[in-house]
């Protein structure tokens, strides 16, 4: 029993549990890491804010959009491989396995072909809505066997499928990293102590310190919210096992100390914890607090930081338990196969240059002055916040995120979206007018390529939808109802004239026949007036009154022909009038007061109606 005290044989057993445990209950991790290690900011961010109102347009759903992209390499897309697209296109949209929200492609209209066909013509997209609560790396999948196309290379990319393809590139960087910090450790423990089984022993504790930590920290996460990142497991690797040698050369060189001294090895290994334990303890809670401070930051990413503060406390807690019992163990063949337990006290190298440096300060620090000059010049780098950029081309999606770079301007691949909200409806005049003005203020600012928005959805102005354009549309029928109009008086003119010198007598009907036009043109004059006071309304009451001045334009067509054919009649009927002469005087006399009544209201038309109109005097006013 009091070996088993004195070789800390309970702690070895205690990690061991642990260790399974660990391994049994450790989630798993990429998933965990997919789901809940996105970086999220705080709610009131304009980005978080704006998230929301998509959410909200879009029925309270989630979801992301996927480009489809189609590319010719040996030229522009032919008419087949165009007919390909549309039959990919149209697969697309009918099965209901991929759950499209929405499928935006060339062929659904002029806007939407200027949109996604490059300007080279050898390139193609396909903007593909799907919810989000379904696996990115499934629906990318399903997506590439559906467009694939003979003579076309094809993709499927944006952001979320560079976030995932991103996501595992970051996992097989991590292997390879645990993989090189193992080798790079295991080296330099083995020139310090010149020993293998120091650099055994030492990565064993150390990985038993992340594995612990490493599946508590994914179990908080999985059922606590505790915040991770595509990079803690990096932040771990590199922490753990950078200070973890450092604590353990500390801890294994006093223990090799006091074992020269000739103490035995388990009083060597309580002095060595006694002494070196205490400069571990020291610095590593110094490590620890600084990185529990990550908590009070409100991005996710930093305060994914506290999970080193876990493995730290881990780590301090296995180096001074565990170490124990292999220091206390095995003594002096924990060197094994070094037999002088002296060879690494003195370095003549490490000797020389902290002798030199100190009697030769001022040169030593203009040396380490000029070494650094030449970083000034040729070490900056320009931030990057692009996650593609770090993955590698011959992935199908950075691949797609390349050929969209090429032939589309920059941004196409992930647009910024300004959404606003408002308690009103968006939809009326005043609004609408705000949007289209915003929409050319950041159409003009410098690096902007274009904007495209309810007013302008190819990114260009409709300009039917100005009052510049609308008010030349309306001159221009006016002028054209102007003129007619003028015909028409003068016509009705030339035919009163008619009337009032003919010789006849019996006219009366033809007469009639002219008030009947001169009455339907009073009421096409009528209904031009009305549908002129509407133009206000809109552009589609512009239209209603465009087709009322038309329906009036016949109907003084229809009362000309009425009075061209009455003259006829006219010239037809002079004999018998010649015939009657003994009622010439009367029907003369009846004649004359008739025509008199018809003038006045010719002349109503020609002038007061238009006149009275307000639309004709703000146009006739200079202002």
């Amino acid at each position: 029993m009091h070996n088993f005290k004195e070789k800390h044989l309970l702690s070895l057993i205690i990690w061991i549990g642990l260790v399974l445990i660990a391994a049994f209950t450790l989630p798993n991790i990429s998933q965990l890491v997919r789901d809940k290690g996105s970086v999220r900011l705080p709610a009131t961010v304009q980005s978080e804010v704006a998230q929301k109102i998509q959410k909200k347009s879009e029925g309270g759903k989630n979801v992301r959009t996927l480009i489809a992209v189609f590319n010719n390499k040996n030229g522009k897309i032919t008419a087949d491989q165009s007919l390909q697209i549309g039959n990919a296109v149209r697969e697309i949209r009918s099965d209901p396995s991929l759950h499209t929200t929405s499928v935006t492609s060339a062929g659904d209209n002029a806007a939407a072909k200027k949109q996604l066909v490059s300007n080279d013509g050898t390139t193609e997209m396909v903007m593909i809505t799907v919810p989000s609560k379904y696996k990115v790396k499934g629906q990318t999948n399903d997506l590439l066997n559906k467009i694939k196309s003979p003579g076309m290379r094809t993709y499927v990319t944006g952001s979320d499928v560079l976030n995932e393809d991103f996501s595992a590139t970051t996992e097989k960087g991590l292997q390879k990293t645990e993989i090189i910090a193992a080798i790079f450790i295991f080296l330099v423990l083995i020139i310090v102590f010149r020993s293998f089984l120091i650099p055994v022993i030492s990565l064993l504790t150390v990985g038993v310190s992340y594995l612990i930590s490493l599946s508590i920290v994914m179990n908080l996460a999985q059922r606590y919210g505790f915040p991770i990142s595509n990079f803690t497991q990096v932040f771990l690797v590199v922490v753990l096992f950078g200070i973890g040698t450092d604590y353990n050369i500390l801890l294994y060189d006093r223990f090799k100390e006091q074992i020269k001294n000739g103490q035995t090895a388990v009083a060597a290994a309580r002095t060595a914890r006694r002494h070196a334990g205490r400069t571990i303890l020291y610095s590593g809670s110094s490590v620890l607090i600084g990185f529990s401070a990550l908590a009070l930051a409100k991005f996710s990413f930093y305060r994914s930081g506290v999970a080193v503060a876990v493995g730290v406390a881990v780590l301090l807690l296995v180096l001074l338990t565990l170490n124990m019992f292999f220091m206390a163990t095995l003594g002096k063949k924990l060197f094994w196969p070094s037999k002088n337990l002296a060879a690494h006290d003195k370095s003549v190298v490490w000797h020389f240059l902290s002798k030199f440096t100190i009697s030769h300060t001022f040169v030593m620090v203009g040396i380490l002055v000029i070494a650094a000059i030449p970083l000034l010049f040729f070490g900056s780098q320009k931030l990057n916040f692009n996650n593609a950029d770090e993955l590698p081309n011959n992935v199908q999606s950075k691949a797609g995120y390349n050929i969209i770079q090429a032939h589309y301007p920059a941004g196409t691949s992930g647009p910024s979206t300004l959404y606003i909200e408002n308690k009103k409806p968006l939809n009326t005049q005043q609004y609408l007018a705000e949007i289209d003005q915003l929409t050319g203020y950041l159409n003009s600012e410098p690096g902007v390529k274009s904007v495209a928005s309810v007013t302008r959805p190819g990114g260009t102005k409709i300009d039917q939808l100005y009052l510049k354009s609308q008010l030349k549309t309306l001159t221009d029928g006016l002028d054209q109802a102007n003129y007619g109009i003028k015909k028409v008086q003068k016509g009705l003119a030339s035919a009163n004239k008619k009337l009032s010198s003919s010789n006849t007598t019996e006219s009366i009907a033809q007469v009639q026949q002219l008030a009947d036009g001169a009455s339907k043109l009073q009421s096409g004059a009528q209904q031009l007036s009305n549908s002129l006071s509407t133009y206000t309304s809109g552009v589609n009451s512009l239209a209603s009154g465009f087709q009322q001045l038309n329906q009036g334009a016949t109907s003084l067509s229809s009362g000309v022909g009425q009075l061209s054919s009455g003259s006829q009649s006219l010239n037809s009927g002079i004999q018998q009038l010649r015939s009657r002469t003994a009622r010439l005087r009367a029907l003369r006399s009846r004649v004359n007061r008739l025509a008199s009544g018809l003038q006045p209201t010719i002349f109503w038309f020609g002038t007061a109606s238009f006149a009275s109109n307000p639309i004709f005097k703000w146009l006739e006013s200079p202002s």
